[in-house]
């Protein structure tokens, strides 16, 4: 999906919701060179029509000020498996203070 496309992104995200999907899911991909968008996430989590709903972003987040940037814009879970497998220079308690402040 292009990541320019936020309206398309949130289209998808209501037609989970209208098939049942309890949660969704915003992948860039595994060792994406950039994550998802903040525009994308704060559509989509807009989308769902219900705050409880959870919203994970992985792929491309490589610093804890993108993992932050994704929770400021929705997601309720940053996923950061290449960064965790293949280091950062940050450690994962950078991560951790990131997303919980």
């Amino acid at each position: 999906m292009p990541a320019d496309k936020p309206e398309l992104a949130a289209a998808h995200t209501m037609a989970a919701r209208l098939i049942g999907m309890q949660a969704i899911f915003l992948d860039a991909g595994s060792g994406a060179e950039r994550p998802v968008p903040a525009v994308v996430i704060r559509a989509c989590r807009a989308a769902t029509g219900d705050p409880a709903v959870p919203l994970f972003v992985g792929g491309g987040i490589r610093a804890p000020e993108q993992a932050r940037a994704a929770r400021a814009a929705g997601a309720d879970f940053v996923v950061i498996g290449t960064v965790v497998e293949q280091g950062s220079g940050h450690g994962l308690d950078a991560f951790v203070q990131a997303v919980c402040s």
